[in-house]
């Protein structure tokens, strides 16, 4: 089936002071989730008697980045520009429209543990909204569409799985056997 997103809407944006206390952090105007690519790496078997084995490097993946733009500086801006490692909590809804004409809703979220990498000085013109566009280094980052987990990266714990086949555990048993 194809969809036609139309619209972005139910945009919350969540930071923990504290482990797993969340809290609501105002005026989120946009998010940039990270590009994931993978490398390929080329393995040869000792001697050459295994000959050689090309594999999707996911471990490569490791400069994932989030970036969150707000309006001005949030009230709690201690959370969110703190330099200590944050969970952080994304949700939105999006509307779409199939070939077919039938409208529904998906929704998403994002959870990640990250440190906040950049904080730009920007430029700001008088009768304007000032907007200013944070960058977290992510340590963890799962997204999931209507709960279902579409993409998890933790490798810290060996997990870098979409749609729930993990290839950190497929490279290794590759490389190991």
């Amino acid at each position: 089936m194809i969809k036609y997103t139309y619209k972005l809407s139910d945009m919350v944006i969540q930071f923990a002071r504290n482990e797993g206390e969340m809290e609501d952090v105002e005026g989120l105007t946009k998010f940039t989730l990270p590009d994931v690519e993978a490398g390929t790496e080329e393995l040869t078997g000792y001697s050459g008697l295994m000959g050689t084995l090309e594999l999707v490097d996911w471990a490569s993946a490791n400069a994932l980045e989030l970036g969150l733009t707000f309006v001005g500086i949030p009230d709690n801006a201690d959370i969110v520009l703190s330099p200590e490692k944050r969970e952080i909590k994304l949700s939105w809804a999006e509307k779409y429209a199939t070939k077919s004409g039938d409208v529904d809703w998906d929704n998403y979220s994002v959870y990640a543990k990250a440190l906040l990498k950049t904080f730009p000085g920007g430029d700001g013109e008088k009768g304007s909204k000032y907007e200013r566009e944070l960058k977290y280094s992510l340590i963890t980052y799962k997204y999931s569409k209507n709960g279902d987990v579409v993409f998890e990266y933790d490798p810290a714990n060996d997990v870098i799985s979409f749609y729930g086949v993990n290839h950190a555990e497929k490279i290794k048993k590759a490389v190991l056997g």
